[in-house]
């Protein structure tokens, strides 16, 4: 079976890598490898979306409720790389508004590691 989603830690970020579609016939496989990462404990992650070719709307609404569990646990997230599409139908649900989306990995990362700014220490805290 093909995976779907790698992890791995990168300095003190945890990259997230999606593959192929998130759709609803995938989500259960692509839970279970979620739940074998230890995402509780991470407090920067980034969701890499550079192979993701489609989502569903079970995909999208996956993608939601693993951010705000990452925020919930007082981490910060960030999306790097979405396609067009993927990116069409990111802002199609507004996610944008809630998760800053980079066009790479490095520029993600840099912002995971940068301090807070008074905005994001206003709306966590």
């Amino acid at each position: 079976m093909a995976m779907n989603v790698t992890g791995e830690q990168r300095g003190d970020v945890y990259v997230l890598r999606f593959f192929d579609e998130v759709v609803i016939s995938k989500l259960p496989s692509i839970r279970e490898k979620v739940e074998e990462f230890d995402l509780d404990s991470a407090n920067k992650v980034l969701i890499d979306l550079e192979k993701v070719t489609f989502f569903d709307s079970s995909g999208l609404g996956y993608l939601v409720i693993l951010m705000k569990r990452i925020k919930g646990n007082d981490g910060k997230v960030a999306i790097c790389s979405p396609s067009e599409l993927v990116m069409k139908l990111l802002k199609m649900i507004k996610i944008d508004k809630y998760v800053r989306i980079f066009p790479d990995q490095e520029s993600a990362i840099e912002y995971l590691n940068s301090p807070a700014s008074e905005e994001e220490v206003a709306q966590t805290g």
